[in-house]
């Protein structure tokens, strides 16, 4: 405690002793000052520091000037602020409230003024070190729990004395370094089972593919897909929209848009128009620029069940326009929804498709394009039986295999399994059979 006072102490002289020897600035130093904040856009500083500067030099060249630019910046008159200058007696103006600020501190000297700012500052910075010392010594008798045996450690140690695991940061680094490692083995540059979607990685559905390929090749009318969560809607979607680009102008957009301008807008800016010029479009300037450019427009739009009767309005004139066609997908509860609340888009439905889970041949293909996309070879670290839990417990939906595989493989790091059997998979099958029952 004394250490801590001697130091809070020693800092508020160093914070004073140049607070006493400060000198005020001179008229050019104002002047320079207000100008630079002028610029800066800080106008009330520099209306503050210019009439300082008029208050000890009333005749400075350009003070007045700079000050009218100011108040026009802030929409004021410029009359009536400053007596005009003038060889005799000048007339004496009462100060605006405005003014009157840096007038009622000018009566302390400026001197003063960074004395009293000085220690003020060293004082608060002295309780700061207090209550933070307070803090500190509390902080170091509280106790955490071991993540691999539970025991008791005080916040102060980085390893069990219990079992020897390290304990916070250095944990985080040792994992850091067992995933490195275990990476490096197999050449995956990074985990390849994170949740993110790669279109690039799509796998299955060949016949539901075919049959929407078919319907665009037409031009028929607008499709449905419909899935449940993880199902792998949004990866079609976007896997869509890459090939389609080739032929048509194909937009995807991620959710029912809540500002229908903004939809145009980006349509447009799709096909080919200067963002500066797209927010003059509407839909009758986008029908024009449609048979212009000769292509059909597909725009593939995600969680069709968020739709409203609002959006889904404007939406439905839009797919009337020739050579517009629309592809959505949504929960399986959009049907349903389409038939109560938005029939007439439902009627121009010409294709619904519900997408059904993978087999065990996808799953596997699905985890091979996975590791194989981000370094790795095959199916390696996953042994036969492993996939064959993986493809159980996930029940065929993709999101499911990804998050079991990444399971799995957080779990081998962790127990330092070079490879990823079906034992080990065990634990997480009797982890979910034990989540159902409860």
């Amino acid at each position: 405690m004394k250490r801590i006072w001697l130091l809070g102490l020693l800092l508020l002289f160093c914070l004073a002793v140049p607070a006493f020897c400060e000198k005020p600035l001179t008229p050019s130093q104002y002047y320079d000052k207000a100008t630079l904040e002028y610029l800066v856009g800080d106008l009330a500083s520099a209306g503050k520091h210019v009439r300082l500067l008029l208050q000890i030099n009333p005749k400075h060249p350009g003070a007045r000037e700079l000050l009218n630019s100011i108040l026009r910046e802030k929409g004021l008159k410029q009359l009536s602020v400053l007596p005009p200058v003038a060889p005799a007696t000048p007339e004496v103006v009462k100060p605006t409230a405005e003014a009157a600020a840096p007038a009622l501190g000018a009566k302390m000297k400026p001197e003063t003024l960074t004395i009293l700012f000085g220690i003020g500052g060293a004082s608060l910075t002295l309780i700061i070190i207090l209550l933070a010392g307070t803090w500190f010594r509390a902080y170091r008798r509280r106790v955490r729990r071991c993540f691999s045996c539970g025991a008791e450690i005080s916040m102060n140690i980085d390893q069990c004395h219990n079992c020897g695991a390290w304990i916070g940061a250095k944990m985080q680094r040792s994992i850091s370094k067992a995933q490195r490692n275990w990476y490096k083995k197999l050449n995956w540059r990074k985990n390849p089972f994170t949740l993110d979607i790669h279109p690039e990685l799509f796998t299955g559905f060949k016949e539901e593919v075919k049959q929407i390929l078919e319907k665009v090749a037409s031009e028929s009318g607008h499709i449905l897909i419909t899935a449940p969560l993880g199902s792998g809607k949004t990866t079609l979607l976007r896997w869509l929209s890459n090939q389609l680009v080739v032929d048509s102008f194909a937009v995807y957009i991620p959710r029912p848009p809540m500002d229908f301008s903004q939809l145009i807008k980006l349509i447009v800016e799709k096909m080919g128009v200067a963002q500066k010029e797209a927010a003059g479009y509407d839909i009758y300037h986008l029908q024009e620029l449609r048979k212009r450019v000769g292509k059909t427009l597909i725009i593939l739009i995600d969680e069709a069940h968020e739709f409203t009767v609002e959006i889904e309005k404007p939406l439905r004139t839009l797919g009337d326009i020739d050579g517009v066609k629309l592809i959505m997908a949504g929960l399986p509860e959009t049907v349903e929804k389409f038939k109560r609340e938005i029939r007439p888009l439902y009627e121009r439905l010409v294709l619904n498709i519900n997408l059904k889970p993978i087999d065990f041949v996808t799953v596997k293909d699905l985890i091979r394009a996975r590791i194989e996309y981000f370094g790795g070879e095959g199916t390696t670290p996953f042994a036969a039986d492993a996939l064959e839990i993986i493809n159980e417990i996930s029940g065929g939906v993709p999101r499911k295999v990804i998050k079991a595989c990444d399971w799995a493989v957080t779990r081998a790091i962790e127990t330092g399994a070079a490879m990823i059997d079906g034992k080990l998979l065990e634990e997480l099958k009797s982890s979910l059979a034990k989540l159902e029952q409860s």
